[in-house]
């Protein structure tokens, strides 16, 4: 496996913390994406729009809202330096961000986007690299894990599934949740995968009342690899 280091300003920070870290910085991945999610979907009609709208809330019928598919205009996203490539369906929005979980520390975060479905659905591609490399297998649960449940405090969600799975070698994490933001109900799936010291994120967040067809997440998913080349 190629050497990793990291990327972007960062200080040393003595005895950095691992999940904890972690955590913080899956829940401004979160934050960013759902922000993302929320500026780009269209919002509910107001309580007036009907006359009774405000005691008869909609009741979402899966039958009759088909999955979200694409039209075959998926794109190669392999960012230089990134250390990965995947397939994503559309260009993406690059949205770069500088966190500082801790005082003493600042850690750059990548984020890619696209939506579909007039924002109701966004893919979300994105890394950012640990203070300290995980030397123990301990350590890299400690990470993973604890991105796992930063995720879940960003969105006040419930997990409805959880898995540990294997890239190339490297330990992660799928799992799927439900959740709300701003008021609004949404669900998604996500992979965390840590390579050497850098921990990539992807996610398909949604609007909860639509769905994403099962081939298409899983072309997505499934399409993430290593080259190797990582800065």
């Amino acid at each position: 496996m190629s050497k990793y280091i990291s990327t972007g300003g960062r200080r040393n920070v003595p005895n950095g913390p691992t999940s904890a870290t972690c955590g913080g910085l899956v829940f401004w991945f979160f934050a960013l994406a759902l922000a993302c999610v929320a500026a780009a979907a269209p919002q509910d009609e107001s309580p007036d729009a009907g006359p009774d709208s405000a005691d008869k809330p909609a009741e979402f019928d899966p039958s009759s809202t088909p999955p979200v598919t694409v039209d075959g205009s998926w794109a190669l996203l392999k960012p230089h330096g990134s250390g990965f490539q995947t397939s994503i369906p559309g260009p993406a929005r690059h949205v770069p961000k500088t966190l500082n979980p801790l005082p003493d520390m600042e850690v750059k975060v990548d984020m890619y986007l696209v939506h579909t479905n007039g924002g109701e659905v966004a893919f979300v591609v994105g890394w950012h690299d640990v203070q300290e490399m995980p030397e123990s297998g301990e350590k890299r649960k400690e990470i993973l894990d604890g991105g796992v449940k930063g995720a879940m405090l960003n969105v006040l969600g419930k997990m409805t599934s959880h898995e540990h799975i294997d890239i190339a070698g490297n330990p992660g994490r799928d799992f799927s949740y439900t959740g709300n933001r701003n008021g609004r109900d949404i669900a998604g799936r996500s992979h965390l995968v840590l390579v050497g010291r850098r921990v990539f994120q992807l996610s398909i967040i949604r609007v909860a009342t639509v769905a994403v067809d099962e081939a298409v997440a899983e072309k997505f998913f499934s399409s993430f690899e290593l080259t190797g080349d990582q800065e």
